[in-house]
């Protein structure tokens, strides 16, 4: 939640900091992180980007809560910070701050990521990606936030939209923009709302796996499950798999330490000689051409 003081007015950067709020807050939940959110350091480094008056309306609402005997939690701070990012969002709540402008002169703006313009009476609005209403972008909508993640893929497919910053008219690998993922260990190129958050301990393993094979994928050119190809110094070469395996023989007296190569085209499993009498078992010598 790193950043500057929120200025009074800034809806867009106090809904953009309640949407890192929740968005942080549903997956360091399910990661068990919740003694570090709550944080009393964690939770005064928010408050100190928050908008002057803001800041007064939650030293109340905490007040309230101590008066209880409860004591505020991120989750608490996140609800309220959520409540007022709608507030300033609103047409009355933008008032909070603004100057008066020149409406003889009105400044045009770029179209923002995850939004489309509506022309209505001469004047540009924005409209969401997902929800279809107006005046916010698509990573600011509630709705789109709550929605389960297969949902949010296919909205950011079927817009054509980039993965990263959510805007239309190029993809990830043409985005400038230089954030990453923010969750934790993850620091890929996609926008945290198209992260995957496992739910269980089975899920995140399985995570870590599809990650491990999607690096090795990328950095070795593989091309089939198991076999892979690879240039180096203008030759080719091929990687196979091998993993540390523990041999035992039957008897389980002796125990040998060694490599195992994996092949999914073979139906028989094979040791070398020396293996056999390092176990102290006997088999039958097979010649393959």
């Amino acid at each position: 939640m790193k950043g500057g003081l929120i200025r009074d007015g800034d809806s867009e950067k106090l809904l953009q900091l309640a949407r890192d709020m929740e968005n942080c807050q549903i997956n360091l939940t399910r990661l068990g992180c919740e003694s570090e959110i709550n944080a009393q350091s964690n939770l005064e480094r928010i408050v100190a980007r928050l908008p002057r008056y803001i800041q007064a309306e939650w030293a109340k609402e905490a007040f309230a809560l101590l008066e209880k005997g409860k004591i505020p939690t991120f989750k608490n701070l996140t609800s309220f910070v959520t409540l007022k990012a709608k507030l300033a969002s609103s047409a009355f709540g933008k008032l909070i701050g603004a100057k008066p402008q020149d409406d003889k002169y009105p400044k045009s703006k770029r179209n923002p990521q995850g939004a489309s313009f509506a022309a209505e009476g001469g004047l540009k609005i924005l409209t969401c990606y997902h929800c279809k209403k107006t005046g916010h972008l698509l990573e600011r909508c509630f709705s789109f936030r709550k929605e389960p993640l297969n949902v949010r893929k296919d909205v950011v497919r079927n817009e054509k939209l980039c993965n990263l910053c959510l805007c239309k008219g190029h993809f990830e690998k043409q985005c400038r923009r230089k954030e990453t993922c923010m969750v934790a260990e993850c620091g890929q190129r996609h926008h945290s709302l198209l992260h995957p958050v496992p739910q269980s301990k089975e899920e995140k393993e399985s995570l870590k796996v599809e990650e491990q094979v999607d690096k090795n994928n990328k950095i070795e050119g593989e091309t089939s499950k198991g076999h892979c190809t690879a240039t180096g110094a203008g030759r080719p070469g091929v990687r196979l798999r091998v993993i540390p395996v523990t041999v035992r023989g039957i008897d389980e007296a002796h125990e040998v330490q060694t490599y195992a190569l994996l092949d999914d085209g073979s139906d028989v499993s094979l040791c070398d000689s020396s293996l056999v009498k390092r176990l102290g078992i006997t088999g039958v010598p097979t010649t393959f051409s």
